[in-house]
Formats: structure tokens, sequence, C-alpha cells
């Protein structure tokens, strides 16, 4: 290289020569010059400069005949990828900096609009997962309630990290053995021998339920509700998509590798092998995406669209299963270092690239070996291997000793899940290490040398060690590739490739100043760098806030919606329990609401394939089916015989069911669990009426696919076809709209018919006119060919679309009203929610205190107290949080066995409370509030006040802390007047609150009476309160001096008093279920339950002569008189 070249590189970095590859496509283009013909560390390397990705790829072809290093071969020959090269779209403009979208600005701790219920669905190895506790802490910070769901192993992991956690399934382990077997997306034949495919497979459908569960079952541990308000995820988890259709809200997709087609670079899972003059290597590299995304819908889809079936959602055509993130333009962020792979120009601006997640540094003390193998020699080189699982770990142990070795140097092993070193003789130049925290293990060692994955990768380089890739699988390769470019470590050896020689030649590499600098410099940069500040901001951003805001409480998401005077209202969970607790909103009024729909379309090109297509679909289906005719009486003995054998089986009855309506290809059979909307155990049926059900199920399936098939998807795919044929010869198309339902349908189809006729017609005027004004005759005549074309295909759909879209509306509509189950799950959820919502503000920060539950206070601690705390524990509220004043020492010690805090000072148990809770005597009362009031007169804020004292007004309270604070104030002051069966969880209360008190006051009031109380009923007037212990505080006595009597004359006809007892208390018991649990009035459930002139009727007849009526109103009106007298006391 000439001195001249040499600096023109320098001074013009983007301008690098390319070395040229041996075996390369020319597709991938390799390394910069400057840095080939540098083969050794020791020599001087020019200055780094952030690289363009595809300067590098090139090099990830080398070697590709002697090594399997996990990806597949493209051939660009191929009638697949000839094919998908067809849909590569347009090369965009060359972008202008200028007016490119700026990232994201980063928020501050707190200052974010709406706290949300976010779930985190991470699929892979702890490597995976890393970078997603960093991410869900930081979004913790924001007021934000986070679940992450991944594998059970990292259970602990994830919760000593602060974050809620949830099971999804899946075996890392197995996971991580599998790909070491099989590194690329086609599995060796031993592993299909060997039947891992379809383990894998279970495997898989395992983790789609177990997603699902994740967004809307509550805590495994605390049992604290969940639904989630929006979903982050990584793309192995494959649900992701699926579950924000069911639930209707916001995702967001995050991932450490290239997911997302470009033209920059191809799939780093993939490796194009050859050329093809007609295929620019742009178009290749897109094409890769298409190619690697195509060939895992082909494994998986199958499995998807059964589990769809049974979350209620319809099949995914093959057409446009493998592309879904990038044809909902779903936000992407990619969490590496836009200093090593910058972002793609042809990338749009709802995919951003943030820099590595690195979570906080966790505290760490390293152990006395650890320590002192530190300290008694020069900085080791750290090898490790993290989750991989290898086959022969003894073997790779000793080939990694044996290099470590020969080049002088001391090393620390990471033992791994594979264990190694556990067979090997001690070494005092060797130290295995367990579990250590790479934050602080890397600054202690001169280099690293590890598998490749993106988080260990980024741990090393911000630490500023040269690291050396030894990939395994997937992305490996890609991040060995990436610190090779800029110059941090030297060229990945694949596992399969290496030995003892070529390790020491590169951990000499390593050692080299330049790589040494390199990576200083590389750390410098990432340090700029905060990634996961970042992504937190990209989230945020490509939120829909306005959308998503609760019309009550703006700072929670929006999950209901009704509608009052002609005007649309969203509510969130904690805004809905309020309404519908006292603003006289019944949960019946209540609608789903979606913040972020997501509609999936059957996309057609033109009528020829859309209709062949279609005929495709419907021919599958009815196929499939009529084979159920057979082959469901099988599985049936199948089953039967397999539970007599006591094996346990997983086939559902619901799987062929659900196999069938895949729109393409032949199922595996795949049996898939069933979905949380049907978890209940169906009663046990002989295998002949499983049979009978089974082969009538085929044979319905059979009509249905013949008659939808022919009656509503051939002509509505005939009608897109037409409509969307202009695409063919560079003409515009016209979007109906999405149909929803029937109303929407109606709409769509008169949108297209207008449309149709407009264009279709005026198009023969329109066309030949536009054409000459752009071609003169020659454009005129061009013009008059296409205004016939349009007139053949938009007149055509305009026509037919009136029947199809309208058709396809009902269909929707008809559909929506049958498949419901998930539909009333997901309501369950989030009205089960509704309380917890309350008492934490939405689940993600305090009704009170930003970030932290509410304290609360009891003065008194008899019975009434007992069972609210009670109920308050039950809910998971923090015993720390929790105090009580009680001058008797047999009720505090009962108190503090409860883990409380206890006193027998009123102040200091009031002392920074949110909430005190008044809970003495009516005579004692007034003494209490003037000692409180005394003690908060220097308080700027004064906690909210609850009494469930009898008789006191809330004028009274008012008076008393007005006279003891000083002045007008008073706290906010809230009267309930509670009944006995709280004491068991099932009572019923009374609230009326002061012009004063807010509504999350009210809500929060709500949410504490709640944990006891069934009914909480706001009243407008607070002598109402009088008329509220006439009827629910006394109203247990009425019950219990009924259930006395009843006994007593049951003992007096015959009965014995313990007969008597039992009969009568199951009797009112299940009446009162009853009750409590049917729709109808009590009249009428009177009625149901009395035959004319039968035994009931007589004893009723005898109810009303003996005045019962006027009994039960002089005792209401007597307790409310008296309750009145005390009041005025």
């Amino acid at each position: 290289m000439s001195d001249n070249k040499h600096s023109d590189a320098k001074s013009e970095p983007q301008a690098h020569h390319y070395a040229e590859l041996p075996g390369s496509s020319g597709y991938n283009t390799g390394l910069p010059l400057e840095y080939e013909e540098a083969a050794h560390y020791g020599e001087s390397l020019p200055e780094y400069q952030p690289t363009a990705v595809d300067q590098t790829m090139g090099e990830l072809t080398k070697g590709r005949d002697s090594v399997d290093d996990g990806r597949v071969d493209i051939d660009l020959n191929s009638r697949l990828l000839r094919t998908l090269s067809v849909l590569v779209p347009n090369e965009p403009p060359p972008k202008d900096n200028r007016y490119s979208k700026p990232p994201p600005t980063y928020t501050a701790h707190g200052s974010w609009g709406i706290r949300m219920n976010i779930v985190i669905q991470v699929v892979g190895s702890r490597g995976d997962v890393q970078p997603f506790v960093a991410l869900g802490t930081e979004l913790q910070r924001h007021g934000h309630r986070v679940r992450l769901a991944t594998h059970d192993a990292f259970a602990d992991f994830v919760r000593n990290s602060g974050l809620e956690f949830y099971p999804i399934g899946g075996d890392p382990t197995e996971l991580m053995a599998y790909m070491v077997k099989n590194p690329g997306l086609i599995p060796s034949v031993k592993s299909l021998r060997a039947g891992e495919i379809q383990k894998k497979r279970k495997m898989v459908a395992e983790m789609l339920e177990g997603c699902w569960r994740s967004c809307i079952e509550p805590d495994p541990l605390t049992s604290q509700p969940f639904v989630a308000e929006a979903i982050i995820a990584n793309p192995p988890s494959f649900a992701h998509i699926h579950c924000a259709q069911a639930l209707g809200v916001p995702l967001h997709l995050m991932f450490t590798m290239p997911w997302t087609s470009t033209r920059a670079f191809c799939h780093p899972l993939a490796n194009i092998t050859s050329k093809n003059p007609h295929i620019p290597p742009g178009a290749a590299n897109f094409v890769s995406y298409r190619a690697v995304e195509w060939m895992t819908w082909q494994g998986l889809g199958d499995i998807v669209n059964a589990w769809r079936h049974s979350l209620d959602l319809e099949p995914i055509p093959f057409s446009e299963g493998p592309c879904l993130a990038e044809t909902l333009s779903v936000p992407f962020t990619y969490c590496w270092s836009p200093a090593l792979v910058p972002k793609p120009d042809d990338w749009a601006d709802h995919i951003d690239v943030c820099g590595f997640f690195f979570r906080d540094p966790p505290d760490f003390t390293p152990d006395p070996e650890l320590d002192a193998f530190l300290k008694t020699g020069p900085p080791p080189i750290y090898i490790g291997f993290g989750s991989i699982v290898i086959d022969d770990p003894d073997k790779l142990t000793a080939m990694l000793v044996e290099a470590v070795l020969s080049t002088g140097q001391r090393a620390i092993i990471s033992r791994g899940w594979s264990k190694l070193g556990a067979n090997q003789p001690a070494n005092p130049n060797i130290l295995y290490l367990g579990d250590c925290p790479h934050e602080w293990l890397f600054q202690h060692v001169a280099a690293v040398i590890h598998h490749g994955g993106a988080g260990t990768t980024a741990c090393g380089l911000q630490n500023g060690r040269p690291t050396m890739v030894v990939p395994f699988f997937g992305d490996q390769p890609f991040w060995g590739e990436m610190v090779a470019a800029a110059g941090a470590g030297p060229r990945p050896i694949p596992q399969k490739m290496l030995t003892s020689e070529n390790l020491a030649e590169g951990i000499i590499d390593c050692l080299t100043p330049g790589a040494l600098a390199a990576a200083g410099k590389m750390a410098d940069t990432m340090r700029s760098e905060s990634g996961v500040r970042q992504a937190v901001a990209s989230f945020h951003a490509n939120l829909p806030l306005e959308k998503m805001r609760c019309d009550l409480l703006p700072d929670l998401p929006a999950v209901w919606c009704f509608r009052k005077n002609g005007k649309n209202y969203k509510l969130s969970k904690a805004a809905a329990e309020v309404a519908t607790s006292h603003m006289r909103l019944k949960w019946a009024d209540l609608k789903r609401y979606e913040s972020s729909p997501i509609n999936i379309d059957n996309r057609r090109w033109d009528p020829v394939t859309a209709t062949a297509s279609s005929l495709a679909a419907t021919g599958t289906g009815m196929v499939t089916s009529a084979a159920d005719i057979v082959v469901k009486p099988i599985q049936a003995f199948s089953r039967q015989s397999s539970s007599k054998s006591g094996a346990k089986s997983d086939v559902t009855s619901d799987t062929a069911s659900a196999r069938s309506d895949d729109t393409f290809g032949k199922s595996a059979g795949l049996d898939v669990p069933s979905s949380s909307n049907s978890r209940t155990a169906s009663p046990v049926r002989s295998p002949m009426v499983e049979a009978v059900k089974g082969s009538a199920s085929g044979v319905g399936g059979f009509f249905k696919h013949w008659s939808k098939g022919m009656f509503l998807d051939m002509p509505l795919a005939v009608t897109e076809g037409m409509r969307n044929a202009p695409k063919l010869y560079g003409g515009e198309v016209y979007d109906p709209g999405v149909v929803t339902d029937w109303k929407s349908g109606g709409v769509a189809a008169g949108k297209n018919f207008a449309h149709g006729m407009v264009e279709g017609m005026g198009g023969l005027v329109m066309s030949p006119i536009r054409g000459a004004k752009k071609e003169g005759a020659m454009g005129a005549a061009k013009g008059a060919g296409i205004g016939l074309l349009n007139m053949g295909t938009k007149f055509s759909s305009g026509v037919l679309g009136l029947v199809a879209l309208s058709g396809q509306g009902v269909y929707q509509s008809a559909r929506a009203t049958i498949k419901r189950e998930t539909r009333k799950t997901i309501k369950e959820a989030r009205k089960a929610e509704g309380p917890y919502a309350v008492m934490t503000r939405g689940g993600g920060g305090s009704p009170v205190d930003e970030g932290q539950q509410a304290k609360v206070c009891f003065i008194g601690g008899g019975n009434m107290a007992a069972a609210i705390i009670g109920g308050l524990l039950a809910k998971d509220i923090p015993k720390q949080n929790i105090s009580v004043s009680e001058p008797w020492d047999v009720n505090r010690e009962k108190m503090a066995a409860r883990g409380v805090r206890t006193t027998t000072s009123n102040l200091e148990a009031a002392e920074g409370a949110d909430i005190v809770i008044i809970a003495v005597k009516p005579q004692v009362a007034k003494t209490v509030v003037e000692e409180l009031g005394a003690g908060w007169a220097k308080q700027d804020k004064l906690p909210l006040v609850i009494s469930i004292t009898a008789g006191n007004t809330l004028a009274s309270f008012v008076s008393w802390f007005r006279q003891s604070l000083g002045g007008d104030r008073a706290p906010h002051i809230v009267r309930v007047m509670p009944n006995t069966p709280a004491l068991v969880g099932e009572g019923a209360s009374g609230l009326y609150a002061g012009e004063d008190v807010t509504e999350p006051e009210r809500a929060l009031t709500t949410a504490l009476l709640g944990s006891v109380s069934k009914a909480t009923e706001w009243v407008d007037k607070e002598e109402l309160l009088d008329v509220v212990t006439g009827l629910s505080g006394s109203g247990p006595a009425y019950f219990f001096a009924f259930v006395e009597h009843l006994i007593a004359s049951a003992t007096s006809l015959g009965l014995s008093e313990e007969q008597a007892t039992r009969l009568a208390k199951q009797t009112c018991f299940g009446a009162g279920k009853m009750l409590v649990e049917s729709s109808e009035d009590p009249s009428q459930l009177r009625k149901n339950v009395t035959s004319p002139n039968g035994t009931t009727h007589a004893a009723l007849v005898s109810f009303e002569q003996a005045g019962l009526k006027d009994i039960v109103h002089g005792a209401v009106k007597a307790a409310t008189d008296r309750a009145e007298e005390l009041g005025k006391n």
C-alpha cells in the first residue's frame, strides 16, 4: 500500500478501499484494505473510525466450505429468491441528514405523562435477558409497573433486580444445547431422528401460551393482578404481535441483532452464495431478511396459528406471517452502539439504534479466592461461554488451558452452563469461576474471549478490553466481525474450528498495543452514549399518547370506554373502579377500549394470484377437515390408550380444528396447550363420544371452509385483487378502510364502489389527457390503455365490493359475537385489577407519594380496624406501611402479631402517614382529633382522615380540627359506616366525603374499604349515612335474629337444635349467594321459588298477615332515627 493511498483513507474515512474476498459473491463488501493488510496487531493500525457495517459483512462468508456457523445459504438463482426479489421496494433517494428525524428526547425520571403496566417478553439466554433487566429498571424509574416474562431459570435473577417476574416456560439450557447442535435454521438429520424438532416445537407452543398468560394473569408469588397496557419484546419470543392484537395495546420490539430488511447488509443469519445479474447487491441483502423470515414461518406458522385459534384470532396467511413486524410498522429499537453499526439510511423513523443496554452495576465483593488470584499476578485473560451448552466440556477446557499456558498468560475461565473445568487438575495460573458480574470482572482483566453474545461483547468494549469472539451460532459471528472491523480484536474463530494453536494466536493478538488502543477508543465512544435511556425515550416517543390517556385520570392509560350524552369517554382501570363504585356507572355499560388496534389483512397483488391463493386456502381447509373425519376419532382412542398406560396426553380437543384454519401447508399435528380462557378441566368423556364429536367437527369444518371460501373469501380476494391491480402498471390504489364489523364493512363497500365508479368511468377521459400532458400523442395512447385497464379493474372492484366488503363486515360481526371467550377473559382480568389499580394509582405508582404505596395509620385497634388491616395485608400492602395506635395491651399484641407497627402514642403512629383512619368510640373521638390537630399544627401537608366512628358528623370533625390546628385549616375528611361482616371480608359500607375531598382521595378510600367490603356506596347527603346505619350497619343483627327464630321454630317442630342450626345456616348462606350472583332482583327470586298454593306460598302469606313489611320498616327506621339522635349529641 502506498503512503498516498493510506493517507487518503485517513482523510476521508467513508471512502474506504475494499479488500477482495476469496469466495465472496461480491454482494457483501469486505473490510477496509487498511485493516486487511494489518494482519497482525503488532503493526501500526490506522486511526479507528466508525465503519459502515456493509464494509465488513463480506468477511462472514469466509470459511463456509469448512464450517457450519449457523447461517443459511441464500441462492439468488433459486425460484423463491427470484420471487422475493420482485417484492423489494424501490430504493429510496439518498437521505439528507438535515431533514432526518432527530433521536427521541429523554425525559427525566417521573416526568413521563402516563404510567402503565408493561410486560417485557424475552426468549433466550441470560445474555439476552440481562439487557432487558436494565431496560425494565429504567422504565420503573419513570413510574411504570414492569413485569419481565422469560424462562423459569431466570426467576431469581429478575426478581433480585427489583422487577416482577412471570415464567413463560421453555428450558434455555435445552434451547442452547439444540442451537449448538443445529446452529443454522435447517436442523441436522441427527436431530430429526432423535425427535428433537417436535420437542422444540412443543416448547415453542408452551412459550407462546406462557407469553399470553404473562399479559393477563396475576403475579404467581404475590397474586397481585396484572393486565398489560404495553408490550416490549425481543423477536424470538414470537408471541408479541399476537398478544398485542388480542389486547389492543402498543407493541415495541427491541433486539441485539439486525432484524429489519435493509439494503445496507444482509441478514446476520444468511449467507449469499451466488450472483444474479438481475438482482442488485442492495436488493440481494434486502431479500436475505425475507428469506430468513419465510423459513422461520415455514417451521412455526402452524404452531402460531393453532395458538391464535385459542385466542379467538383468525389465522395468518402464509404470505403475511413472515414479515408482520415490517408490514405493520411496529416500532423497533436496536440496542447496539451506532458507532459500531450505524443505522442504515433505508430504515424508517420508527426504527432507532440507541446504544447498548447496560444495567446499573451491581454491588459486588469478590470472594477471597478471586480477590487473591487477581492480586497475585498480572491481569488475567477472561474466557467464558456463558449459557452455551457444550457437548464435551472437558475437551474444550483442556484446549483452553493449553492455549493459555502456551502464551505465558494467566486466565479466569467461567464455568458457565457447561461446567468448564469440573474435571481439571488445579493450576496456579488458571482460576475457574462461577457466577460473577461482568461489569465488575471486566475491569480487572487484560482481554476477554467469549461466544460473541451482544451483551458480553458490549460489556467488554465498554471497559476498553480487547475482545476475541468464538461464535457458536446466531448473531455471534456478526458481532465477532464487528469487533474485528473496529480493530478491537482478531477475526472470530468459529467454535468448530477452534484449536489451542489458533486460540493462542488470538490471545497474543488481543494483547497488542493496537488492539488495546482500538478497544479504548471504542470505550470512549460508548461511554458518551446512554443506550437504556435512549431506548426508553424511543419507547415513549412511539406511543399513541393522546389516544391512550384516561379522560378522568390522564396520567393512566385508558382500557375501557363508554358513551354518554352523545360523547365517548375513555377510562383507566382505576377510573372505572371509582366510577362503578360511586358514579352510578355499571360494568355492563363499559366496553373494551383498544388504544392500538392491530389489523392483519391478506394483501392481494392482482386478481389472478388473489383468486389462486383463495382457492388454495379453501382447498387446504376442506382437505384437512375431511381428514379430521378419520383422524380425530383415531386421536380420541389414542388418548384413551395413552391414559390407561399412565402417559399424560398433551393433545387438546381444539388442535385439529385450529390446525384446519391454517391457510397454507400441511400441519405437523403439534398439540398446543389450551389457552387461559379454556383452562378449566373438561369432564372426562368416553372415547366413543369424543370420536363422534371429532368426526362431526370434521364434517362441519369441511362445509364451513367450502361455504366461507366460495361465498366470502373468493369474492373478497377478487375484489381486492382488482383494486390493487393498478399497482402493476404504476397506478395509485385507493384504500377504503379497515373492515372490523358490519358498519365499517358497509362504509368500505360504499367508498370502494364510489371510487371505482368515478375512477373507472372518469379514467376513460382523464387518463389520456394526463398522458398527453406528459408525453404528447404517445402519452395519450398510453393513457387510453390505462383508462381501459382502470375501467376493467376499478369498476369491477367497486361493483363486486358491494357484496364482498359488506359480507366481510357481517362475517366479522358474527365472528366477534361467537368468538368472545378471550375478550371476556381480558375484561374480567381488567375488572379484577381495578381495586389494586386504585390503591396504587394504576399499578405503576402511588396515590399519594410517587413510587411508594400509601402509608396508613389506624387510631384504635379494635375489631373493625383489625378487619381492615387484614384486608390490606391480603392485598399485599407492605406491613411496614401500616401503623396502629392502641392503648389496650391485648389488642396491641394482636396487631403486632400481624407484623404491623404498633404503639400507644397516637402522634407516633400518625407520623408520616398519608391516611389516618380513626376507629375509636364516638365519645373519645373529640379527644383524639384535638391531640392529632395539635401535633400537626406545624405540618404543611395534612393526611387524608377517614372516620369509621358512629354518630360523629363531618361538621364536628372539621370544627375539632380547626380549633386544634388554628385558623381555618382542616384535613380532607371522609366518613365511613362499615358493618360487622367486614370482619370476614364480606362487608358493606356507606361513605360520605366533604366537598374538598378529591377524586383520587375518593378512589383511595374506596380501595381501602374495598379490601373488606364487597359493597362501597357513596351517598350525596351526610344524613343518608343514618339510613345506611339502619340498613347495613344494623342489618346483620336483623339477620341473626331472623335465623335465631328460624332455628327455634324448627326445633319446636321436632328437629334437633344441631340439625336445625346446620340447615338454617346453609339455607341462609345459599340464598344469600344466589341473591349476590343473580342478575334478578329479590322479588323475582322470591317468585321463582314460590309455587301457587305451595308450602312457600303458605309461609309468605303468614308473613304478610303478621305484618312483616311493617316490622322490617319499623326496625330500619328505629335504627336510622337512633343514629340521627347520636349525631346530634
